[in-house]
């Protein structure tokens, strides 16, 4: 497919780039470094004031001045033993919470018996390391006595945590 350039704000300039190998040096596109990825059908139950850990992934930055692109998709089925509080979820960098807007420092709160959410949390985050850096998704409910399932076993749902370094 040919790329048109529209030169000079003239409709009567324009240059075809069919012969384009590269773009000019002008234009930044980044670069990926590297993509890590994680898969789990486990069902986790989670009956904890503090965030506990559900899933978790290793990425080691080529350069301080990477970013890492974080994806996590969560499972369809999400399920909170009472209607009247509330689970929450949050993106972690070597067990610190990273993702703090929303009710109770959480990205995603959950409330009720059942949610079908089949959604996915994407964060870009800035480590500024070249050592190896853990994230992960963690949980929480506002009562102890509570259980969160986070991905039910009868459904064996899949949920995964995509990293990606983005090169400066």
């Amino acid at each position: 497919m040919a790329i048109t350039r529209l030169n000079n704000n003239s409709a009567s300039a324009i240059t075809s780039m069919s012969g384009l190998t590269s773009l000019p040096a002008a234009i930044d596109v980044g670069k990926i470094g590297q993509v890590v990825h994680t898969d789990s059908n486990a069902n986790l139950a989670v009956a904890a004031t503090s965030y506990y850990t559900i899933i978790t992934l290793a990425i080691t930055p080529s350069a301080t001045s990477s970013k890492i692109l974080i994806i996590h998709t969560a499972p369809s089925d999400i399920e909170l033993s009472n209607t009247s509080n509330m689970a929450h979820i949050c993106l972690s960098r070597d067990g610190t919470n990273i993702t703090t807007s929303g009710h109770n420092s959480s990205y995603a709160s959950y409330q009720g018996w059942t949610r079908s959410t089949g959604t996915s949390i994407t964060y870009l985050d800035s480590p500024n390391t070249t050592s190896s850096v853990t994230y992960g998704v963690q949980g929480k409910c506002d009562n102890g006595a509570l259980t969160f399932n986070y991905n039910r076993t009868s459904q064996q749902r899949t949920m995964g945590l995509t990293l990606i370094e983005v090169l400066a």
